[in-house]
């Protein structure tokens, strides 16, 4: 440091100043482990900047040094970006469904559901099928004792706590379900393959008649060679009659991470 006079009376201090960085972190960003994301963290930087002030004691005439400090921190932004997964699955994929059109014929030529097993009445149609010539048919009141249908699978060779993609389409063809009927298709592939979905002609995902869509999920196998059901219901009787459905080309392949389905 050092003094500079200006008068005999007068010192003035000209102190020297640093500016140092002394603590530096980097926010870390969450990326979702199921599909790619890109994120922005906060990496910020924090300045300590020291001033030293000198004043004259009127007594002593020693100078008396204070010690101030004052922090500029500036942030700038770091965009960190992950990459999508990519697919390295080359091989082909099996349907684990057997029968997964309904147009299996049986020995006398004859149509037939087998292997699937049918409660309640659900029926094969030729009615509106999607491919081949036949579907499965769901009417909701229904003449079983529990007033809805399901069709059940066991999927040979699945593997308890592997990952698989279920597919299914479906069509309304016949009456008016309101969504206050809560009519829906229920299926269940284990303890992680639960799903709802509800259809209806009067709310924001209006549903059109003699129209197939496609269901598709992602569930895992609770037990090997998992069971698979497919179900129709409502929770009250629809007021605008009997409601029917079908269901066409349904299947359970392999789910590899990156790859599209097929």
């Amino acid at each position: 440091m050092k003094f500079r006079s200006l008068s005999p009376q007068k010192f003035v201090f000209e102190p020297p100043s640093t500016r140092s960085s002394i603590l530096r972190f980097d926010a870390i960003p969450l990326v979702n482990s199921f599909e790619a994301s890109s994120t922005t963290g906060d990496s910020s930087t924090l300045f300590t900047s020291t001033t030293e002030t000198a004043s004259l004691d009127a007594t002593t005439t020693d100078f008396v040094s204070t010690t101030t400090e004052t922090s500029d921190v500036s942030t700038t932004a770091a965009a960190t970006t992950s990459a999508a997964p990519v697919c390295e699955f080359t091989g082909e994929y099996t349907n684990y469904i057997k029968n997964p059109s309904f147009d299996n014929l049986d020995g006398n030529g004859d149509p037939t559901a087998d292997p699937w097993i049918i409660l309640g009445v659900s029926t094969l149609s030729t009615q509106f099928p999607r491919t081949g010539a036949r579907s499965m048919e769901y009417s909701y009141p229904d003449d079983s004792i529990s007033g809805s249908s399901s069709i059940l699978q066991e999927l040979t060779n699945t593997v308890a706590g592997q990952e698989y993609v279920f597919k299914f389409h479906w069509a309304l063809v016949e009456g008016q379900p309101l969504e206050a009927d809560e009519c829906r298709f229920g299926t269940f592939a284990g303890g992680g393959g639960a799903n709802r979905r509800f259809i209806a002609v009067d709310n924001d995902e209006a549903v059109s008649h003699y129209e197939y869509y496609e269901e598709e999920y992602r569930v895992t196998a609770e037990n090997n060679n998992q069971r698979l059901s497919i179900g129709f219901y409502c929770t009250s009787e629809p007021a605008g009659g009997a409601v029917k459905v079908q269901i066409d080309d349904v299947s359970v392949y392999d789910y590899y991470e990156g790859c599209e389905s097929p």
